[in-house]
């Protein structure tokens, strides 16, 4: 029996490439048209059978994901460093980093959304439209709170500032997992696997951190309680970690991405 009629009953699958139909052909195979490794195409799609012309780009999928990783990831970022930027820039310095902070946490908010729109509906493991809607008006609440942009470190800016942050993980994640779905390297790869659970649990105790310092209850001064100290050094070393972590988790995707840019382009040379 030849491999056509073996594999007469599959449904359609395409190269990632040229977008040839490579329905039929040996698995082990390469593309007629381009030379792409057919491994290479069917292992760029989580179910079986998917065809990729169903798939608008991989590439612009991959640049959605990335640019959303760019913008989100800094929003947690500033979020983690505010409190001792806030003490070091200038008046003019602060306004400029919250008109920043609020620039950047809408466009992290809408561009995973907009990514997840892009993934077709039957890749998708999960409701995700909605849910990211949701985080997305929970986000423009944050943002609300002070939307007049003044420096002083306040309880409404924190609770602002950890609300949209909060929305950017949320649908940055949700929009990983989406194009994890169609391109399973987009997970696979590298050692950093995005998970929201550590990132929300850092950002509420910074919340919960910087209320306490507000209210007087630790800070720096020696003379005070030792629990005081202690606390505000806790504090500082969550922001530390989280900015550390977000630099980190960018410099992955970074290179992740290069990576499936090029095993793209390349075909089956990226094999070799």
């Amino acid at each position: 029996m030849s491999s056509n009629d073996a594999n007469s009953t599959e449904i359609a699958l395409h190269c990632v490439r040229c977008q040839y139909d490579l329905t039929g052909l040996a698995p082990n195979g390469s593309c007629p048209e381009c030379g792409m490794s057919i491994e290479n195409s069917r292992s760029m799609f989580h179910r079986v059978g998917t065809p990729s012309r169903r798939v608008r780009s991989m590439k612009t999928l991959l640049t959605m994901t990335l640019t959303s990783t760019c913008v989100g990831v800094p929003v947690m970022i500033m979020f983690a460093a505010y409190t001792q930027l806030h003490d070091i820039l200038a008046l003019r310095g602060n306004l400029l980093l919250l008109a920043l902070f609020m620039t950047c946490a809408v466009v992290g908010m809408i561009l995973p959304l907009i990514t997840i729109f892009l993934v077709p509906a039957e890749t998708r493991t999960e409701r995700m439209l909605v849910p990211s809607l949701i985080s997305l008006a929970l986000g423009l609440v944050g943002i609300a709170l002070f939307k007049d942009v003044r420096p002083e470190l306040d309880a409404t800016v924190v609770l602002g500032m950890g609300l949209a942050t909060i929305a950017c993980v949320l649908n940055l994640t949700r929009a990983n997992r989406a194009v994890g779905n169609v391109i399973p390297d987009w997970t696979r790869l590298g050692p950093a696997r995005q998970r929201k659970e550590p990132l929300l649990v850092a950002i509420i105790l910074i919340m919960g951190g910087r209320f306490l310092y507000l209210e007087g209850l630790i800070s720096l001064n020696t003379s005070g309680s030792i629990l005081e100290f202690w606390g505000y050094l806790a504090l500082i070393g969550l922001e530390v970690l989280l900015v550390i972590g977000g630099f980190y988790v960018v410099t992955n995707r970074l290179w992740l991405a290069l990576k499936l840019f090029k095993s793209i382009q390349q075909g089956p040379g990226s094999h070799a």
